[in-house]
């Protein structure tokens, strides 16, 4: 009975390490690349005001023109050197653990190639 209980233990827990390995990357990555347009609903070209956080539509969450809102107070003062407009390309490192997209640093470039 004893060696029953372990076997059948020991399925469970290779059973569940299974599933956990058919998990896309995407359920488990905390930290990921987000690029997009800054959104600030003014007429496109105009000067955005960023306080503690920006909205961005992006291609990077599984759909397209996904608009998503990104806290951006631990690096606000990239913003204060670095203005942006309405649909300028941005992009940042965010982390999603909490629940919400906080920016983790910001890219100018957004690397991009190019001279």
């Amino acid at each position: 009975m004893r060696i029953l209980k372990g076997r059948l233990a020991l399925i469970a827990t290779l059973s569940q390490l299974c599933v956990w390995l058919t998990l896309p990357l995407e359920s488990v990555a905390k930290t990921f690349p987000l690029s997009g347009t800054v959104d600030c609903r003014v007429p496109s070209g105009q000067r955005c005001s960023i306080e503690d956080t920006v909205a961005v539509i992006t291609n990077d969450l599984g759909g397209p023109h996904e608009r998503a809102v990104v806290d951006v107070s631990w690096i606000k003062k990239f913003f204060e050197e670095e203005p942006f407009d309405q649909d300028d390309p941005i992009c940042f490192e965010v982390d999603d653990g909490d629940g919400h997209f906080q920016a983790l640093r910001a890219n100018v470039t957004c690397d991009q190639k190019g001279t």
